[in-house]
């Protein structure tokens, strides 16, 4: 009956370190997602921005064309992309509210 007790015991100690470990796996994967999606959130709301900023501006392009309207947003992407990765503190405000 002691052995049993003794097997019982490390069979726990085993099941704890896999779940403390399954836990931090978890916590990483959310902090991961976290990053991540700041990051795109960011990057998404600069466009909105840079977007909303040249729409306001009256121009009278005549060689603005569909192809050059194209390759300005794919540049507008690009810029609040760069500007994304440096942060604008979107990150810190969501690790604030979902405390990770």
């Amino acid at each position: 009956m002691n052995d049993n007790f003794f097997i019982l015991k490390d069979i726990d100690n085993y099941s704890y370190k896999n779940l403390n470990l399954f836990n931090d796996n978890i916590n990483e994967k959310k902090k991961l997602n976290l990053d991540f999606s700041s990051n795109h959130i960011e990057s998404f709301f600069i466009n909105f921005m840079l977007k909303s900023s040249k729409s306001s501006i009256i121009s009278e392009d005549f060689l603005e064309n569909e192809q050059s309207k194209l390759y300005k947003s794919i540049y507008d992407q690009i810029i609040s992309d760069k500007i994304s990765d440096k942060g604008i503190g979107f990150k810190s405000f969501l690790e604030k509210n979902y405390k990770l």
